[in-house]
C-alpha cells in the first residue's frame, strides 16, 4: 500500500486529541477536515489551532486545518486517511466505522486513535477490518512525538508501513517491529 504525500486527512472527533491530532498532521502539510457535531466546539477548533501554531511556532498555514459538522460535509474522493478520536465508547465506534464503510474509497486507512478498546473488537465483523489500524497519539499530541501503531487481527500488514512513511514525513521517526505494534518517536 502506497501513501501519496501530501494528501487529504479527516479527523473525526474535534474534542481536545481531534484538535491536536489535525494540528499535527497540518504541521506536516497534510490538508485536514475535522468532523465535530457541537457546535460550540466546532466554532472554537479554528482558533485554537491558530492559537496553538501561533504559540509554537509551527511553521505551517492554519487554514491547512477546516472543521465540519457531519460527514456528509466531507469531500472523501482524496481522503486517503481518517483517524476517529470520539469518546471511548466501543458502542459508538463500531457504529462509526460501519458508517464509514459507506463513505470512503476502497485504499482509505481507517484508524482508531482508541486506548481502551483493540481494533480487532472495533473492526468485528466490518468490511474494512483489513484496512483499520490503531493509532494512538499520546496526549498532548502536538507536543508528544510519539504515536502507538496497533494492528488488528486482521489488518493487512502493509497498512503499517504506510503510516510510518506517514510519520516520517510529519518529521517522526519510524520505527518498524514484527510484533504486532510499535512505537513512533520524533
Amino acid at each position: 500500500m502506497t501513501i501519496p504525500t501530501p494528501y487529504q486527512v479527516v479527523v473525526i472527533g474535534g474534542g481536545t486529541m481531534g484538535a491536536d491530532v489535525a494540528i499535527v498532521f497540518a504541521r506536516g502539510g497534510y490538508p485536514t477536515q475535522v468532523i465535530e457535531s457541537n457546535v460550540d466546539r466546532c466554532a472554537s477548533i479554528p482558533g485554537y489551532v491558530n492559537q496553538v501554531m501561533s504559540e509554537s511556532g509551527y511553521d505551517c498555514d492554519p487554514h491547512l486545518v477546516s472543521v465540519v459538522p457531519t460527514m456528509h460535509d466531507i469531500n472523501w474522493t482524496n481522503v486517503k486517511l481518517v483517524v476517529e478520536c470520539i469518546p471511548e465508547r466501543l458502542d459508538s465506534k463500531k457504529t462509526l466505522f460501519a458508517e464509514l464503510e459507506q463513505c470512503v474509497n476502497t485504499d482509505t486507512i481507517l484508524a482508531s486513535n482508541s486506548s481502551s478498546f483493540p481494533i480487532s473488537a472495533i473492526s468485528e465483523g466490518l468490511k474494512t477490518a483489513h484496512r483499520m489500524i490503531g493509532l494512538h497519539f499520546f496526549m498532548p499530541a502536538h507536543l508528544i512525538p510519539c504515536v502507538e501503531v496497533v494492528y488488528g487481527s486482521q489488518t493487512n500488514h502493509a497498512i503499517a508501513p504506510a503510516t510510518y512513511r506517514i510519520n516520517d514525513f510529519l518529521c517522526n521517526g519510524a520505527c518498524s517491529s514484527k510484533k504486532r505494534f510499535a512505537w513512533i518517536f520524533s
